[in-house]
């Protein structure tokens, strides 16, 4: 519940997840005033290379390319054309063009098209984590203050109220 509301508007999830949003627009700054080059190692650098399945090829390909590539910080995705596309459309439309920060579950991310040819892209992400409810809750928790005016246990009973809507019988 303390998830629910801590999020339910804006400025709860700036609280939490600000400082990453943050960095990450730091990041897209930097490679768009070229203080950051797309080609060179970086700690939120990854990148990949997606590849248009072949037909020809069969699916045991696309499995034995992408299996365990989640976790991996280089890797090659042969994907099938629908997925392709739909990487592809997530990305910037021009080689070395800059994306915008987009959110995802568990970073902020922006990406850069390093190359591109016939059925096949390169792709640069570089990522700034979000802090997990978790340890913001652990850190956030500790600064509560057990008097404050808002403290439920401080309250003073609410009487019950009882709402009718009209053409109803109670």
């Amino acid at each position: 519940m303390v998830l629910r509301i801590a999020t339910a508007n804006p400025s709860g999830v700036e609280r939490i997840h600000g400082t990453a949003r943050r960095e990450a627009e730091e990041l897209r700054a930097r490679l768009a005033n070229g203080g950051l080059d797309p080609r060179a190692e970086d700690s939120h650098r990854s990148q990949v290379e997606i590849v248009r399945e072949d037909p020809d090829q069969g699916r045991s390909q696309a499995r034995l390319d992408s299996s365990d590539a989640r976790g991996l910080k280089d890797r090659r995705l042969v994907l099938s054309p629908l997925k392709f596309d739909e990487w592809r459309r997530r990305a910037p439309e021009e080689v070395g063009q800059i994306g915008q920060v987009v959110e995802e579950r568990e970073d902020f991310v922006v990406s850069v098209a390093l190359e591109e040819g016939l059925g096949w892209a390169r792709l640069a992400s570089y990522a700034a984590p979000k802090e997990s409810w978790d340890q913001w809750w652990r850190s956030t928790s500790l600064r509560l203050d057990e008097l404050a005016p808002g403290n439920v246990e401080n309250q003073q009973p609410v009487e019950k109220c009882r709402f009718e809507q009209p053409g109803l019988a109670a």
